[in-house]
């Protein structure tokens, strides 16, 4: 309903910029890519200054067969003509960091949670301390925010160490549950969203400190492993798993109202169906949601453990 309302508007308007440019933006989401490519450079042929047009046709060469570097180049375009356009500056260091352009990336990417953001995904937290932006940690302490999804906080949580290794005298994450990050290296304390949060000498973003540290593809951290459980947990659990062979734990959906979900998540368990071939796994579902029924009533020749409420 929305392309055909935009294609009206465009029979009464057949030059107007915005209604190019947003149909573009609907084609986008249809991942039609191709067609929202021409409605883009249709948008920056009547309006070479629209800057949020050359930023949206970088978002469609991305996504259409991997142009990434006229993607790149339309980004940086978008960028000279609005140096506060936040939303190119983001998607060009998401780009980067996809090309392992580290060190051109990082700055970029921290304009993710600029409150000039189209669309507010990541919100400043408000604290009565200073954002840390690279200075001195000797004898400081710090406090990690969250700022995405627990698979971000369990990925950058090996910088922890690193921290510590500047000098940091407490070291604090921000984390729910409290327990999946309890037994990093180099954290004092973890505390939940909702509890009081003492006085810090600087909070940051965990997905900020590669930039601060300055990790390259060379120097990403890669002690493993970096987390560990409860012995007295993990004896419990013993008595629910298979004894032998190798356990896989799999989840194959996410959070359905993301709005990368469709990239995220799989159509169903099914489309695992090539590893129950692999000799000696055994497979457990952690998957939690409706899309856990699938694991509880798995057909015939689906070797993967339910473990339903236990979890």
């Amino acid at each position: 309903e929305a392309e055909s309302s935009n294609r009206k508007a465009l029979a009464l308007q057949p030059d107007s910029v915005y209604a190019h440019s947003n149909l573009g933006n609907i084609l986008l989401e249809r991942k039609r890519f191709k067609d929202a490519e021409s409605s883009y450079c249709r948008a920056i042929e009547l309006d070479p200054a629209y800057a949020q047009a050359h930023g949206n046709l970088g978002n469609a060469l991305k996504e259409e067969q991997g142009r990434f570097s006229e993607a790149e180049a339309s980004y940086r375009r978008a960028i000279a003509l609005d140096a506060d356009y936040a939303q190119a500056r983001s998607n060009l260091g998401i780009l980067l960091l996809s090309l392992g352009r580290y060190t051109e990336g990082w700055p970029y990417y921290e304009a993710r949670y600029d409150p000039k953001q189209d669309e507010k995904w990541i919100a400043l937290p408000e604290l009565p301390f200073p954002q840390w932006q690279g200075e001195s940690l000797l004898g400081k302490s710090i406090l990690l925010w969250p700022e995405q999804g627990l698979g971000d906080e369990i990925q950058f949580a090996r910088y922890a160490p690193l921290l510590k290794e500047r000098g940091v005298s407490r070291l604090t994450l921000v984390c729910t549950p409290k327990t999946l990050l309890q037994t990093v290296a180099g954290v004092d304390r973890v505390i939940t969203q909702g509890e009081p949060i003492p006085q810090h000498d600087y909070w940051a973003f965990p997905l900020s400190l590669p930039l601060h540290l300055g990790t390259t593809l060379a120097s990403i951290p890669a002690a493993l492993p970096y987390l560990s459980a409860d012995p007295q947990r993990v004896q419990q659990w013993q008595a629910h798993l298979p004894e032998d062979g190798l356990k896989v734990g799999l989840v194959w959906r996410g959070n359905a109202q993301h709005q990368n979900d469709a990239n995220r998540s799989l159509p169903g368990l099914t489309s695992l169906a090539p590893l129950w071939t692999v000799a000696g796994v055994k497979f457990v579902s952690l998957q939690k949601g409706p899309a856990e029924a699938e694991a509880i009533s798995s057909p015939n020749g689906q070797p993967i453990v339910a473990l339903g409420e236990k979890i």
